[in-house]
């Protein structure tokens, strides 16, 4: 990387020459002139980086270029270390950390594998340092006597003693890069005295210190090192130095971390020996005291934040919770400060959270101790108690439970007693016993019990807890009367001390119920707290408020009171804070006296009052909230009540309850505070057992707020947002309430602006009471905002974008969904704001390129076509909004289909008069495409064509769209349809239900323009198109081309669920449309696509009611006689809609079995498949008939079980199986019932082992017909009478036909019947329409044709032969246009089983016909079996049909070679 500063064409040469006598000097100089000539060396350092670094110009590819710059770097850095040496003790050099900084600086930036490298050999020699040290404490007081030899070479060597010399200490590795220029002199320190190596250290530790963040990215691996070689300064070195490693110790702890246990367990134990050292030493002066205060505070705050892990403070704590011990029995907790001594507190306190550490510790002795310190440290004795309190598992919330009158809100109270588990809660009660009459000990007991209201709120126990007993709350309470009373000591003092013995109260168990242990304590509290107002209230009406013997007392001191506003107001928050029915008549009186002062704690205190208080406070809300709402000028009143207005709102719908939680600005006394907190909005149920319900407010006592929108005080602005998610979530939102909202967005204050962005969703989200519902109040935010977009200016640009994104992501109906994406899109193609959308908006416009596609690239179309933006710019930016990077090319070649049809519709869209715009659209897609803009709107017709139909405005503008497409393809209707036909249609009836009549009209004009459809009505001369019955007529031509392209879609995993929907609802609308006649030539593949319907259930939910409606829609639309042959399908696929729509089923069912069964009585005998379902009783009932023998009903089933669909023979084994357990005995006198077991259970076992073989292609069914075999169990094979078919002694000649005359009428109809079962027993997609390829094909070279009108022909003979079922199934695909695209046939060698190519036998089976077929020499012959090869492969019995038929063919046309074959596998 090059550098890029204004020297950077400078020949770094004479530079370097400067610097060589800048060197000398620097070695000589000594004071100011030292720091000169750093100075300088900073200077140009930064003005000529290429000296450091390569540049453009001076490139590190000149190998001398970047040998001297690695070798003058070195020299630089040496030269400074000599510097530091030199300086003289305890001065800081200042002037080489400059030096360091700026090396560093240039470094990272341009060469950062250099700056690994240098900072890599600082460390190391800073190790080196730390060893040099010892060995000059161990030799200090030896050095005369030491007689080492002195001969030693310097070379090579990191440190040794040399005599009367000290130490020698390398600075860095030996260079092995020569140069001319700088050499690799001064690279050894000789050291002798160990403050002049500390001085080094200290240097080195603050040049690492300022790489520290650094060292995390790039150089991590050093971390370790870094940390070990500061712990052995911190163990080794003097005041200065140890100060010195700790700030850098937390520097290290802030970005990496403790280190590893081991290496934390050691720093923990000298940082404990340097507090044992403050404490204990005599020696240290001031500074050096100071000193080790500020690296020791910085080390502890840093390990406090960055400890994450138990085990680390385990460490910690063991090494320091002795010596703080120590400290605390010694009383010299003073020496340490107090910061440090807070810090230090801090961390014991913490470390004591941990059971581990506090196992080994006496907790009374302790607490002792501190309490008899001048100064007790609270947070620490809190601590104690209150991990006494964790481990006996008081925090374990128990809320919920019930047990009897004191355990009404789930706390057993005599377990939940912090004096019962902790001993050493009792010994802190225990000092204070007798002694809370002075302020001192009172507010001392406070600040201790506001440690452990702090670890309650962080803990988050939502259950009752005695902290305090009743003597304690006595004495606390009647020390605050007197306090006040005598006004002894400041009033807001005792106030806080009140707040705090409030706050435990609170925590008591049964404290908010009636008669509660402490209510007189809670009756007292009320009146020292209205004190302020208690001289004013009538004499003697002192309500429901108890006073006792303090009543004389708290009246003669309300006479002459005077307490500030600030008393007053936090009085006022306190008296609301206390339970529902401590003297709620009273504190509501005292209220409204201090309503008639303003008071603006009062406002504060609305959210309680109202919660606690009942109907009275509510009245009392309401005039507060009118009154402050229509005066401005009371600023300190109006931003009270901004403060509370979303905590109001939730007591309004009541559901709210009490929380104790921390404060945001803690003080001395109390850091806790108690406030209302709604259950749904911010989740807190408190002790209720379940979360209150509440109601709804009225819209009438929350509008008023709407007043301080736009006030003049930003805070008001900002605190008002907060209470839009209340509002809507407890009350409803008028459209024009939220359209007020609104000017939120166009706020001058930021903060408004941006709260208001983050809370739109809620308004989005709202009810409302206005006719208009929901979508009234999202129309018109999404109205309110879209108007802003031409207005809104570029200061307040990203919190209006942030504002759209908001409401985009909510959930609206489609139309203002499209309208905000629309708004986005202006702002994101608009050169001005294009980057603050992209920043603020790109998750949101990706999620909309994935979800709404369609809409985004139409939108892209529309503004291309009309000119606004360049193509090209419009495709590169709608890449960037893909989720994997794309190049225009591909994204065009992605989503032609999506981009094609906008654009034409667009093209002459009204205001459009000029097509310059599509133009250059069409011409930039054509050159992406490296295809003519006509070839691509050719190919694309279909698609084009049905997006005009469906979006153009009107005719007229259709008909200029399809002028326009005209144009530019030479070509119209008449001349596309031919060669687009199948899609056309495709296209069209996907969107039947979309639009019916624009559909129906487009389905006419492609009848009038199809050479291929013959009618009557096209010869007709009137333009207005053809009647719906003829257009019926030329849908049911192509209709089994676009079921098929249906249920190809339907199948498809990829096909989303809307796309799914669309079909199955333009399939049911076009099933009504077409009409029985139009049907019934398509029945079997209509009643295919409806059974997909129905197991789509599996997937979603949403296809249960398409499901049943197609159901029902082509159960009425075809004729009953046209149902005869379907019916046990039709019933089979009914069934399993029973469970999610039942009463519509039972209609069907009904329609079909009573009201028309006498059109179905050949079929009703062979219904006994049915299973015996509660839903069906009734129906199904009738149908069987009673009493019929089991044996009778055993052949009716058996019947079924050779039915070509494969659902009815499912439901058949399952109806089979449970009538087998219902059945048992019947069943075993049939197979014992004689010598000869029945024929009946003989017909049964053969057809149940026939359902065992692989000719049964559906694995359920093998699977099913198992279990029945093994139901019926063990039967002697000699009392089974089976029937061998000999092929019929009648039709000996014509059966022999079959076998060798593969174009008899005979094997015709067995083969199309073979076929025809095949593709009706498979359940996926592609081997039915494998099987219906193959039947396409076989009538081919058959020469099936209906046309022929002789009834002796081959064509009739065969169709007279075949059932009415079949018929109907095979006339669709006379005239279907099935293709197969086969793969590259592999050569195969004649499979022998149990091969490579016969591993199974169906494997076999397949391979072994596949080879026989290239044996084959007559073409017809083998243009049948190639026809047959598709169903071939996925059928077996289709296999093992063909297999001796292929056998003879071969034999009888083949030769030597093709015998020796057949002879080997027979072998």
């Amino acid at each position: 990387m090059a550098a890029k500063t204004a020297g950077d064409l400078k020949d770094p040469n004479p530079v370097w020459e400067v610097f060589k006598s800048v060197f000398k000097n620097l070695m000589v100089a000594k004071g100011p002139e030292t720091d000169k000539y750093l100075n300088s060396i900073s200077q140009m350092v930064t003005s000529f980086p290429q000296i450091l670094v390569g540049s453009s110009t001076w490139p590190d590819s000149r190998a001398e270029l970047a040998v001297r710059r690695n070798v003058f770097t070195a020299a630089l850095v040496r030269r400074v270390v000599h510097v530091v040496v030199g300086r003289g003790l305890m001065k800081e050099p200042g002037g080489c950390l400059v030096v360091m900084e700026a090396i560093f600086k240039i470094l990272i930036e341009q060469s950062p594998v250099r700056w690994a490298k240098l900072i890599t050999t600082l460390v190391e020699f800073l190790m080196r340092l730390s060893v040099v040290a010892e060995q000059l404490y161990q030799i200090e007081d030896s050095l005369e006597t030491a007689q080492e030899d002195v001969s030693h070479s310097l070379q090579g060597q990191d440190s040794f003693t040399v005599a009367e010399q000290g130490v020698a200490c390398r600075i860095a590795e030996v260079q092995e890069e020569e140069d001319d220029m700088f050499n690799g002199d001064l690279n050894f320190l000789m050291l002798k005295d160990t403050e002049v190596v500390e001085n080094v250290q200290v240097w080195l530790s603050r040049v690492i210190d300022t790489q520290m963040a650094l060292l995390v990215q790039y150089a991590s691996h050093l971390l370790d090192k870094v940390q070990g070689v500061l712990i052995r300064q911190l163990e080794m070195g003097e005041a200065v130095l140890k100060g010195v490693t700790m700030k850098v110790l937390g520097k290290l702890h802030k970005v990496w971390g403790l280190g590893t246990l081991e290496m934390w367990g050691e720093e923990s134990m000298w940082v404990a020996g340097v507090v044992k050292l403050l404490i204990n030493s005599e020696e240290l002066d001031i500074v050096e005291r100071n000193v080790i205060k500020e690296g020791l505070t910085a080390l502890m705050k840093s390990v406090m934040a960055n400890s994450d892990q138990e085990e680390e403070m385990v460490i910690l704590s063991s090494h320091i919770l002795p010596v703080w011990q120590e400290m605390v029995q010694t009383g010299q907790m003073d020496r340490l400060g107090h910061n440090l001594g807070q810090v230090l507190s801090n961390l014991v306190s913490r470390g004591m959270a941990v059971k581990k550490v506090m196992d080994d510790v006496d907790s009374v002795g302790l607490v002792r101790m501190v309490m008899d310190m001048q100064e007790p440290d609270m947070e620490v004795v809190a601590m104690i108690a209150w991990s006494e309190v964790e481990e006996a598992g008081m925090m374990e919330s128990v809320v919920g439970e019930r047990g009897g009158k004191r355990r009404l809100e789930g706390d057993l109270s005599n377990t939940r007693s912090m004096q019962l588990v902790s001993q050493a809660w009792r010994t802190i009660l225990g000092y204070y016993d007798g002694k809370l009459s002075s302020l001192g000990c009172l507010v001392q007991l406070c600040k201790l019990l506001r440690g452990v209201l702090a670890k309650v709120v962080r803990s988050q126990f939502k259950g009752e807890l005695e902290i305090l007993d009743r003597n304690t709350f006595t004495q606390a309470t009647e020390s605050v009367v007197n306090l006040l009373c005598k006004r002894e000591g400041e009033v807001s003092t005792v106030l806080e001390c009140l707040d705090i013995l409030v706050q435990v109260g609170h925590m008591w168990p049964g404290a908010a119920q009636f008669g509660s242990e402490i209510g007189s304590v809670q009756q007292v509290w009320a009146g020292v707290l209205s004190l302020a107002w208690l001289g004013r209230m009538e004499q003697g009406k002192m309500m429901d408020l108890r006073l006792g013997e303090k009543r004389d007392l708290l009246v003669r001191a309300s006479k002459d009171l005077n307490w500030s506003k600030e008393n007053q107001d936090k009085s006022l928050v306190l008296l609301a804070s206390l339970p529902r029915d401590v003297c709620p008549k009273w504190r509501l009186g005292v209220c409204k006296l201090a309503w008639l002062d303003r008071r603006e704690g009062l406002v504060i205190a609305l959210p309680s009052l109202v919660s606690t208080l009942g109907s009275g406070a509510i009245m009392l809300g309401s005039e507060v909230v009118q009154f402050v709402v229509g005066r401005e000028t009371e600023q300190n009143l109006v931003q009270a009540l901004a403060e509370i207005c979303s905590r109001y709102t939730c007591s309004l719908a009541k559901t709210v309850t009490t929380r104790l939680v921390m404060k945001e600005e803690e003080n001395d006394i109390c850091s806790t505070k108690l406030i209302t907190a709604c259950s749904l909005c911010d989740g807190w149920t408190g002790r209720m057992r379940t979360p209150a319900k509440g109601g709804r407010v009225a819209s009438k006592d929350v509008e008023p707020f709407l007043k301080l929108i736009g006030h003049q005080d930003p805070v008001v602005r900002h605190r008002l947002v907060s209470m839009l998610g209340p509002w809507c979530k407890h009350s409803t939102m008028s459209p024009a309430a939220a359209s007020l909202w609104l000017t939120c967005v166009s706020d001058s204050e930021d903060r408004v602006r941006v709260a208001f962005s983050s809370s739109l969703s809620y308004i989005l989200g709202s009810k409302t009471d206005t006719l208009g519902g929901q979508d009234s109040v999202t129309t018109a935010v999404v109205t309110g905002l879209t108007d802003l977009s031409t207005s809104i200016s570029s200061t307040i640009l990203d919190t209006y974008i942030s504002t759209l994104v908001t409401a985009t992501n909510s959930n609206m109906e489609l139309k203002s969904y499209c309208r905000l994406l629309d708004t986005l899109l202006e702002l994101y193609f608009s050169p001005i704001t294009t980057v603050t959308t992209y920043v603020r908006a790109l998750p949101t416009l990706q999620s909309a390129m994935s979800t709404h596609k369609n809409h985004l690239v139409g939108w892209c179309a529309k503004a291309m076509c009309q000119n606004q933006y360049n193509p090209k710019q419009v495709i590169n930016y709608l890449t960037l909004l893909c989720p994997t990077d794309m190049e225009p090319k591909e994204f065009i070649s992605n989503n032609l289909h999506h981009l094609l049809p906008p654009v034409i519709l667009y093209s002459v869209s009204t205001g459009n008069t000029s097509t310059r715009g599509s133009d250059s659209t069409l011409e930039m897609i054509s050159t992406y495409m490296g295809q003519k803009s006509r070839t691509l709107l050719m190919f694309h017709f279909p698609s084009l064509f049905t997006h005009l139909i469906i979006y153009s405005e009107d005719q007229q503008h259709l008909a200029r769209c399809l002028e326009f497409l005209q144009s530019r393809t030479s070509k119209d209707l008449a001349v596309m349809l031919p060669t687009n036909r199948q899609r056309v249609l495709v296209e069209l009836l996907t969107m039947f239900n979309f639009s019916k009549s624009r559909i129906t009209q487009a389905l006419s004009m492609c009848a009038k323009a199809d050479d291929m459809f013959k009618h009557p009505e096209k010869s007709k001369k009137d333009k207005k198109g053809l009647t719906l019955p003829a257009v019926a007529q030329y849908v049911a031509q192509g209709l089994m081309a676009v079921l098929s392209s249906f249920t190809t879609s339907l199948s498809h995993k990829e096909t989303p669920h809307e796309s799914k929907l669309q079909i199955l609802n333009s399939l049911n609308d076009l099933i009504t449309f077409l009409g029985h006649d139009n049907l019934v030539s398509s029945k079997y593949a209509i009643l295919e696509c409806i059974k997909l319907a129905s197991s789509l259930i599996k997937e979603s939910s949403e296809f249960e009611a398409v499901a049943i409606n197609l159901w029902d829609s082509f159960i009425h639309s075809v004729s009953l006689s046209s149902l005869v042959e379907v019916l046990p399908q039709v019933l089979c696929g009914l069934l399993p809609l029973l469970d999610s729509s039942t009463e519509k089923t039972r209609e069907l069912f009904k329609f079909l079995l009573e009201e028309n069964l006498d059109n179905f009585q050949a079929q009703v005998p062979y219904l006994m498949f049915l299973p015996t379902l509660p839903q069906l009783e009734d129906i199904v009932g009738k149908v069987r008939g009673t009493e019929v023998e089991f044996k009778e009903v055993i052949r009716r089933l058996l019947h079924c079980m050779d039915h070509e669909c494969v659902d009815v023979r499912l439901q058949t084994l399952n109806t089979l199986s449970g009538l087998m357990d219902n059945n048992m005995g019947s069943l075993q006198g049939l197979i014992v019932c004689s010598d000869r077991t029945d024929p009946v259970v003989t017909s049964m076992v053969q057809r149940l082992m026939a359902g065992l073989s692989l000719r049964e292609p559906d694995k359920e069914l093998r699977a099913l017909s198992a279990v029945c075999l093994g139901k019926i169990g063990a039967i002697d094979p000699g009392k089974l009478e089976f029937v061998v078919d000999l092929g019929g002694s009648d039709e000996d000649i014509a059966y022999r036909n079959k076998v060798l005359d593969m174009f008899s009428v005979g094997f015709c109809v067995q083969l199309l019947q073979e076929l025809v079962r095949a593709q009706a027993s498979s359940r996926e997609l592609f081997i039915a329409e494998n099987c219906a390829f193959s039947i396409q094909e076989v009538m081919k070279v058959y020469e099936i044709n209906l046309s022929s009108k002789s009834s002796d022909s081959f064509t009739w003979r065969v169709w007279r032969t075949l059932r009415d079922s079949t018929q109907e199934i095979l006339t669709p695909l006379l005239s279907s246009m099935y293709k197969h695209e086969s793969g590259t046939k592999p050569t195969l060698q004649s499979p022998i089983y149990e091969s490579q190519n016969g591993r199974t036998y169906r494997d076999w089976l397949v391979n072994w016909s596949q080879h026989l077929l290239t044996m084959l020499y007559d073409p017809r012959t083998k243009a049948l079996f190639d026809a047959c090869l598709p169903a071939l492969k996925k059928d077996v019995r289709i296999a093992e049909y063909m297999l001796p038929r292929l056998v003879v063919e071969v034999l009888s046309w083949g030769g030597e070679g093709e015998m020796q074959d057949i002879m080997a596998m027979k072998q």
